[in-house]
């Protein structure tokens, strides 16, 4: 099947998926919402779709469109129906909780959170760093609240609230051929003096 006409497939059960939800919930025709415009993207290589219901699209996935059988594809255009069904008819941001799951119910679909795709590109996580508060509670820290620490942003155990702190440089962090010891690379420190 050429691209355009999975496209084609794809805006059609969007439609199927959104009538679906209106009949299952007893909403007469005239009083239906418009459907979810459909987005495709290139650039989603990790994720199948998402939805946006502020902005009433749903964007799909071109990567996992094209290379996935259309059964297990099509589930993914129902969940992602589902969120902006589910927020508009309860006036609230559903997410994954017990609404989303129960307008995933009766569209007769499961109520997964995530899809096992046979298509999906792994991307390697990026090294999260162990640390043991002297309190004794586990923490791993990720790029992302590394960057955060050495740009000055201060992180307080949720235990006994004394500060997170690198007892060693950031470069030996950021290095990959740096070996990083499970225990003392991260220290913590005393706030407020106590």
């Amino acid at each position: 099947m050429h691209l355009t006409d999975r496209q084609d497939w794809a805006r059609s059960r969007i439609l199927h998926w959104w009538n679906l939800c209106h009949d299952r919930f007893g909403i007469a025709e005239h009083a239906r919402a418009n459907p979810p415009t459909v987005l495709f993207s290139n650039r989603l290589v990790t994720t199948a779709g998402l939805a946006s219901s502020r902005k009433g699209y749903v964007k799909l996935s071109l990567h996992f469109l094209y290379r996935e059988e259309q059964a297990s594809y099509d589930e993914t255009i129902g969940h992602e129906v589902a969120h902006i069904f589910a927020d508009r008819f309860y006036n609230v941001r559903c997410k994954h909780d017990w609404r989303w799951q129960e307008v995933m119910r009766k569209i007769g679909l499961p109520p997964a959170r995530c899809h096992q795709h046979t298509s999906a590109i792994k991307r390697p996580r990026k090294p999260r760093l162990p640390y043991i508060c002297p309190c004794g509670k586990g923490y791993s820290i990720g790029p992302t609240h590394l960057k955060r620490i050495k740009l000055g942003k201060r992180y307080a155990c949720t235990v006994c609230r004394r500060q997170i702190i690198l007892s060693a440089p950031p470069e030996i962090f950021t290095n990959p051929s740096n070996k990083v010891p499970i225990r003392g690379s991260i220290g913590c420190a005393t706030t407020n003096g106590n």
